[in-house]
């Protein structure tokens, strides 16, 4: 038996960092997710926290309380300003829903006459059969689908409370936290395996980072393409409409076809040519922006295949439900990286063992 471990203990290390990961992630996660969050802020805080403290001997805490105040000072003056531009376009849109109701007949007068001279079928049939569909389905919007999210209002006002009570209780964890980091440190270093577990967390960390740096700078280009061809195809509310695209982009399984195609179509029904061509064009050089910078961001610096990410993904949202577009590229990051030290290779089998490193199991 002491054979067989010694012979395997690579192979049954690995797979318990499998099994301990995934339980890990699914269940303590979630449970102690405030502090995973607040552990996440002063970590990276906790060297320039030292260095004010050294100079100005200010608690730690404290000084870990008023950035986090700053921060989230910042965040609710742009979600408050989020809130009221959006509060003014659905006023806007209340205030023209008739323009906009004559503009949607117009429209479907044009398709009933376009389907009448090329099929034979008769135009105002058509236009009526279609008229009275949406008719039927505007009144079961307003008897089913609205009456039933006003009467949610009490599990809103409960969701609403919970956010707020995470919110709070992550930043006294955070502050806690960096009132004794030093301390808690120096008694965790002395348990076994600290130093590599600390490296792994340390590399993960530096991958998540490039992560959302080359996913942020994909979202920057792609906004500032589509905004450029919005612009160019005449269509109003082109800023708001590229930026709301450029982040639907980085979506996965979303992508920018799912407003700029539509768009495409709509203006091309209508006999706006040219926009509808600059609008098909903008939609094949973003997805053609997204393939080529993909591997230079993302592939370089993360040495992982886009490919990689989104089959983490997509598995990702099978296993742990919707924040499994986060956990699922965590997951396959922290067993590629327990991979290279335990067995000194990468996953695909190319040594990626960096001077000074050195393995978990010997």
């Amino acid at each position: 038996m002491s054979d067989f471990f010694e012979k395997n203990k690579r192979h049954i290390f690995f797979v318990l960092i499998l099994i301990g990961a995934y339980l890990a992630i699914q269940y303590l996660v979630p449970l102690f997710l405030p502090l995973v969050l607040a552990f996440m802020i002063i970590a990276p805080l906790n060297p320039f926290l030292e260095k004010v403290y050294e100079k100005t001997h200010m608690g730690k805490g404290f000084l870990a309380g008023i950035i986090l105040l700053i921060i989230c000072t910042v965040v609710g003056i742009l979600g408050w300003l989020l809130v009221c531009f959006a509060l003014q376009q659905i006023e806007y849109f209340i205030k023209n829903i008739n323009l906009y109701e004559e503009q949607f007949t117009c429209f479907v007068r044009d398709c009933s006459q376009m389907v009448e001279e090329r099929l034979g079928m008769n135009a105002g049939q058509i236009e009526t059969l279609i008229l009275e569909r949406v008719d039927i389905f505007i009144e079961d919007m307003q008897v089913q689908i609205l009456p039933n999210f006003m009467n949610q209002s009490f599990l809103y006002l409960k969701i609403g409370i919970g956010a707020v009570t995470f919110l709070v209780v992550t930043i006294i964890a955070a502050i806690l936290l960096a009132k004794d980091f030093k301390t808690m440190n120096e008694c965790i270093s002395k348990v076994r395996y600290y130093e590599d577990v600390r490296q792994i967390v340390v590399k993960i960390g530096k991958l998540i980072s490039s992560f959302f740096k080359a996913q942020f700078i994909i979202l920057i280009i792609i906004a500032l393409i589509c905004t450029g061809g919005l612009f160019l195809g005449n269509m109003k509310h082109y800023i708001l409409i590229g930026v709301i695209t450029g982040i639907l982009d980085v979506l996965p399984f979303v992508g920018t076809g799912i407003v700029l195609l539509p768009l495409a179509v709509w203006q091309l029904l209508n006999g706006k040519m040219m926009s509808g061509i600059i609008l098909s064009i903008t939609f094949m050089v973003s997805a053609l922006a997204r393939e080529l910078l993909e591997p230079k961001l993302i592939g370089q610096k993360m040495g992982v295949l886009p490919i990689g990410i989104l089959i983490a993904v997509y598995a990702g949202v099978k296993v742990f439900g919707l924040l499994g577009v986060f956990l699922g590229p965590l997951y396959m990051l922290i067993l590629c990286e327990c991979y290279r030290r335990i067995y000194g290779k990468d996953v695909g089998g190319g040594l990626v063992k960096q001077r000074g490193e050195k393995d978990i199991i010997k």
